[in-house]
């Protein structure tokens, strides 16, 4: 299992004048950075030239893959299942926030195999001490969305398994 270089791929964010946010992914037909960098220029101009909504951000650089595509065997590897997790943000007022994790490990969660804490997020366990530090405030290299942060790892409040909708067979 390694990353390997996958080629380049270009987002473009637009919202329509009700605030309705839509992003399109694209795969870009480049051979390299400089080709990327050359490109995306036009890319975004000539989109923006056939859409009314406004082109509020793009993003666009290398693509790592994974070079082995089997599919994960564990069982517990469905990604409609989730922990979700409270969060209280770093903003005045302490509002909070939601994050969720598709197909979590049983080792974040208070009772691993079974009992009353199965479904419970264990908020101290490493794992999710360790993912939560990237969102904190000081030393964190992630937002947890609209550049917001949590003061520290302290400050996951709240989780819990749920189950989302899936349409898999």
């Amino acid at each position: 299992m390694a990353l390997v270089a996958g080629g380049f791929q270009a987002t473009i964010t637009v919202v329509d004048r009700s605030g309705t946010v839509t992003v399109k992914q694209l795969e870009m037909n480049v051979a390299d950075q400089a080709a990327a960098d050359a490109a995306i220029g036009d890319i975004v101009t000539d989109f923006q030239a056939v859409t009314q909504s406004k082109v509020m951000k793009y993003t666009y650089g290398p693509v790592l893959l994974e070079n082995d595509q089997s599919l994960p065997t564990a069982p517990g590897a469905i990604n409609a299942i989730k922990a979700s997790c409270t969060l209280v943000l770093d903003e005045l007022g302490a509002p909070k926030a939601n994050y969720k994790i598709p197909a979590p490990v049983d080792a974040i969660f208070v009772d691993q195999v079974s009992g009353p804490g199965n479904n419970v997020v264990n908020t101290g366990a490493t794992a999710i001490q360790t993912w939560f530090e990237h969102f904190t405030t000081t030393d964190g290299d992630l937002f947890i969305s609209d550049g917001q942060t949590i003061i520290d790892t302290g400050f996951i409040t709240a989780g819990k398994r749920i189950s989302a909708k899936s349409f898999n067979p």
